[in-house]
């Protein structure tokens, strides 16, 4: 168990670095602020816990802090999710509702601590199960709590599910998971609300139905911080996995766009950025950029070599060495200035479909021909 606790504080470290760093670069994106006090308060809980309890031990009028801090942190968190979920739609609207989702938070903070401090000292330190609701603070303290935390997990779970509409599958899935969570809930507190109000009319509630409302609680938190981490988890994994994909390509693309760029020096779209060999190995940063720098000055340079290759004899359907050795032909004649009959530029190693990623296959093939080329010529 312990194992697993360190395992999810090291991620949950993780995604708050993660999500920290987007901050650094994104300060005026105030969803990701939002997520950031959640993450941060949803880490920290147990260490404000802790100190509260410490206080209580060290003065009786203190008595209850730590129950008064877990919700209210509690209900700092749910706020803040439904903040998160709120302001990622966008819009002036979004922005305007979400300074108004301050209003219920503060007016059930005030509540709760009015309600937990008129309660006699002694009394403070209760839990719901069996904490006697007949005395007006307490019944009030959980009633108030349960209001905010009905009306706040509504609303989050809705915003949740509309947010998870819009977003990719990965990001969908999790804004769904967390959406599941608010739900559950949703449903405990107003579960437990229902209980209280039996309660304090001195009625009881079945160990039954108690234990319902429990289990939907042990189920919501996980649930709804679980959502949040997955859906920036499955997000990091498709970012990182396009990134190494695209530098791979970026890679096996330099034969062919050396080759070219040699002929056409003076095409290149970003002078002041071309990187040496060993610089291009650890490469990590604007990797698209390149990535499509490099398609596009490779795909320019056969357009404007394309008279020269058909001159040397250039067929889309020929095998790739035979094309690799075309292109070194043609690439030869025109260094030399040779004169071909046909001037007009026309696209060559056109993929058989109309589609980025056959377009980059021919073009992948085409630059491996012309990197095992000599090493063939060499064999033979």
């Amino acid at each position: 168990m312990s194992g697993l606790v360190e395992l999810r504080t090291v991620l949950l470290l993780g995604v708050i670095v993660f999500f920290g760093a987007r901050l650094v670069r994104t300060p005026q994106n105030r969803a990701l602020w939002a997520l950031m006090i959640v993450l941060v308060l949803h880490f920290s809980s147990d260490q404000l816990q802790d100190l509260a309890y410490a206080a209580a031990a060290n003065e009786v009028e203190a008595g209850g802090l730590a129950k008064l801090i877990q919700n209210i942190v509690l209900a700092a968190k749910l706020g803040g999710i439904a903040a998160f979920f709120l302001l990622s739609t966008g819009g002036p609207d979004a922005r305007r509702r979400a300074r108004w989702e301050v209003l219920p938070f503060l007016a059930g903070t005030i509540g709760m601590t009015a309600a937990m401090f008129s309660t006699p000292a002694p009394l403070r330190d209760h839990s719901f199960t069996s904490a006697d609701m007949q005395v007006p603070g307490i019944a009030s303290f959980y009633l108030i709590a349960g209001a905010y935390f009905i009306y706040i997990t509504a609303v989050g779970a809705g915003w949740a599910w509309a947010y998870a509409r819009e977003s990719d599958h990965r990001l969908g899935l999790g804004l769904r998971v967390a959406a599941f969570g608010l739900a559950c809930m949703f449903i405990a507190s107003v579960l437990r609300a229902g209980f209280a109000v039996v309660r304090a009319f001195g009625g009881s509630v079945p160990p039954g139905l108690n234990r319902i409302g429990m289990t939907l609680l042990i189920i919501a938190q996980p649930a709804v911080i679980t959502g949040l981490i997955l859906g920036a988890v499955l997000t990091v994994i498709a970012r990182a996995s396009v990134w190494w994909r695209q530098r791979r390509q970026w890679r096996q693309l330099r034969p062919l766009w050396a080759h070219l760029h040699a002929v056409f020096p003076d095409d290149a779209l970003d002078h002041q950025h071309q990187l040496t060999d060993s610089q291009e190995r650890w490469a990590v940063s604007q990797i698209r950029r390149r990535w499509w720098r490099r398609v596009v000055e490779i795909r320019d340079g056969l357009v404007q070599l394309s008279p020269y290759l058909h001159a040397a004899g250039w067929d889309d359907a020929l095998p790739p060495d035979n094309q690799a050795a075309i292109l070194r032909t043609a690439t030869e004649w025109r260094q030399q200035g040779a004169t071909v009959e046909r001037a007009d530029t026309v696209p060559v190693a056109a993929p058989p479909r109309d589609d980025l990623a056959a377009d980059l296959e021919q073009l992948l093939t085409l630059s491996r021909a012309l990197a095992e080329q000599p090493r063939t010529a060499e064999t033979a």
